[in-house]
């Protein structure tokens, strides 16, 4: 046999290996409980607002060996929750929408664990929308927030703010509204590929990106952090100034909102600290002093209400010693989650 036939012949070997080692890979994962894929929806000129496929249950895993395993409802609009929106206002209670990302989608509880579940539970002065998409700034809450008005016309706004809401809020990430220099919002169109189409439909892949995030990681360990592009007609700008750029933005177009509305602002604490029984923010972080700069412009606001989590946490951990987020996942736990639905139904109360 010839070299050239030896080469051939170890190719189409190799290849029918890795076949086998995929297929019986696919069938353990099948058995085990990986991640649904929630099926993000096209984003495009008719659809502009990013969400799941609506009405299905889908199963969602944390990390890596399955102990973590959660069912998710996603209702009619396409949203993580139990309860299914009205376009109608016929309700007499008061309409509520919960703007996020993957806070307020919480895969990692019950939908009735999530603080807008256990809002809706413990108050019935409230209906409760919650509109959260994992990856979501500031940028896509504002796009949230006027889809909400145009379908709902809700009553209150409550906007969760978490550390990473912030410089993201330029990034042209495909299904999401990003900042222009002028403060506009501009669409990325989202429609999934065939590969991407065939992968939901892989347990292997599936866990691979869903469950251990390897090709997130592979994109964190290659990409550069030390300057962001805000956009091609803009200067370079640090990370930093980014985010303090897209506060300006945020805080500019909610105050419009709130003048028509009620608008709670809450921002999360920052547990790290916490549990070390620091009092403070550590300012040494970026993402600390983003949050210092939003609680400062919304002290001082006679119209916009802030809810800091970082004292309500900081109290509870004293007396309680107990975490608000898992030891492998930093999202809120159901612990955290109760805890910020009780602060959150207190503000609520005392503003009216």
């Amino acid at each position: 046999m010839s070299w050239i036939k030896k080469f051939i012949y170890g190719i189409f070997y190799f290849t029918y290996l890795l076949v086998v080692v995929f297929v019986l890979l696919e069938i353990v994962f099948r058995i085990l409980p990986t991640s649904d894929s929630l099926k993000t929806q096209p984003v495009d000129k008719e659809n502009r607002i990013l969400h799941f496929q609506p009405n299905q249950t889908i199963q969602k895993q944390i990390g890596f060996d399955f102990s973590h395993v959660n069912k998710k409802n996603i209702n009619n609009f396409g949203y993580a929750t139990d309860l299914n929106f009205k376009s109608e206002r016929f309700q007499k209670n008061k309409l509520i929408t919960v703007i996020g990302d993957s806070y307020v989608e919480a895969l990692q509880v019950k939908n009735q664990d999530s603080f807008h579940g256990i809002m809706q539970q413990m108050d019935d002065d409230f209906i409760v929308y919650p509109i959260g998409v994992s990856g979501a700034p500031l940028s896509q809450y504002l796009a949230f927030s006027d889809f909400a008005k145009e379908m709902f016309n809700p009553d209150i706004y409550i906007f969760l703010l978490i550390e990473n809401d912030f410089h993201e809020s330029w990034k042209h990430t495909p299904g999401f509204h990003h900042f222009n220099e002028d403060g506009d919002l501009e669409l990325v169109y989202y429609q999934p590929s065939a590969l991407k189409s065939l992968a939901r439909s892989s347990a292997l892949l599936r866990y691979l990106q869903l469950d251990l995030k390897i090709f997130y990681y592979i994109k964190q360990i290659l990409k550069n952090d030390k300057v962001v592009k805000s956009n091609s007609n803009m200067e370079e700008q640090t990370e930093e100034d980014l985010g303090y750029k897209a506060i300006e933005f945020f805080l500019k177009k909610i105050n419009e909102i709130s003048k028509n509305n009620e608008v709670i602002i809450i921002t999360d604490g920052d547990r790290r600290s916490i549990y070390m029984d620091q009092l403070e923010r550590n300012n040494k972080s970026i993402k600390n002093r983003w949050f210092q700069k939003v609680i400062t412009q919304l002290e001082k606001h006679s119209r916009i209400k802030l809810l800091d989590l970082h004292p309500i946490f900081l109290e509870d951990w004293r007396n309680n010693k107990l975490k608000f987020n898992y030891e492998y996942d930093y999202h809120w736990n159901e612990y955290g989650h109760r805890v910020a639905a009780q602060a959150l139904i207190m503000k609520l109360k005392n503003n009216n």
